[in-house]
């Protein structure tokens, strides 16, 4: 199926394995397409959408803390309301983009680094 689809497996460095489309380095990828529920679940958009609309609001933001954060990228996706399955999906992403040097945590708030 992947031929037909020309996209290739990412490696399990998120959360779980993503298609992606072929020849695109994902994380050179910054754009995201803000959505409804009805259009995707929330479950099913790529950490690197995710991530870069976390990115979208510290940028507006300049600081933000975590729970503000996952709540304002929720609503990109259609989720009004700080839920507990929006907490339990979004949060594994924004400690991955911790790790992976995207943001930094300083005093309690989630910020870009400096060279960004």
């Amino acid at each position: 199926m992947l031929p037909l689809l020309g996209c290739e497996l990412l490696p399990r460095s998120v959360t779980r394995n993503t298609l992606w489309p072929e020849g695109v380095d994902p994380s050179s990828w910054s754009p995201f397409r803000q959505s409804t529920r009805d259009d995707r679940e929330l479950e099913e958009i790529s950490p690197y959408e995710v991530v870069n609309a976390m990115e979208a609001v510290i940028r507006q933001s300049i600081s933000i803390d975590e729970d503000e954060l996952i709540r304002w990228s929720a609503n990109f996706f259609g989720y009004k309301t700080l839920s507990e399955k929006s907490k339990r999906i979004l949060r594994p992403h924004l400690q991955w983009a911790l790790k992976e040097g995207r943001f930094q945590l300083e005093d309690g708030y989630i910020t870009l680094l400096r060279s960004s």
